[in-house]
């Protein structure tokens, strides 16, 4: 049964405050692109075009020693920061997928060695079924041939003991017809 993978486009909450808080963590000191992002989010509501609130709030900050090249440097360094959560990411991603791959492969070999284990049994008791089965059929065989000694004895006996009665018989008769 495969599962189904779901493709969403949509900012994922819980890795959106993860990234966050990577570059919050290596937010550099001073003035850089890091607080001219806040400086922009705080004027959100502020009725201005993007560009306009990015070039107001790098004119605000450059009193602060903020200049374009650190803009652009700190963003690179960012960039760096965010491409290493990445990396972090795709290691652990890989480790449980990994991780889950292999259990699920042990699970299959584990699987394999019990059918493997009651098969060997299973051809075992077929030798133990085949084995009594031939045993029944030499003791039936016995059983035939004891049953015919026996009737060829009682025949015998019989064919005798009328003999010896009928020898008796016929010697009374011949008494008595003295």
């Amino acid at each position: 049964m495969e599962k189904e993978i779901k493709s969403e486009k949509a900012l994922n909450p819980k890795i959106l405050e993860t990234l966050h808080n990577a570059v919050n963590k290596a937010n550099l000191p001073g003035e850089d692109y890091y607080e001219l992002t806040k400086a922009v989010e705080a004027m959100g509501n502020i009725n201005l075009s993007d560009d306009d609130k990015l070039r107001s709030a790098i004119a605000a900050l450059s009193t602060k020693g903020l200049t374009v090249e650190k803009v652009i440097d700190s963003a690179t360094y960012y960039l760096e920061v965010l491409e290493n959560e990445k990396r972090k990411f795709y290691t652990a991603f890989e480790n449980k997928i990994k991780g889950s791959i292999n259990a699920d492969k042990k699970r299959i070999t584990q699987l394999k060695d019990a059918i493997d284990e009651k098969n060997a049994k299973i051809s075992e008791l077929k030798n133990v079924i085949e084995d009594s089965k031939k045993k029944i059929t030499e003791l039936e065989d016995e059983i035939l041939k004891s049953d015919e000694k026996v009737a060829g004895i009682e025949e015998s006996f019989l064919y005798t003991y009328e003999h010896v009665i009928n020898k008796i018989k016929k010697d009374i008769e011949n008494v008595k017809n003295l």
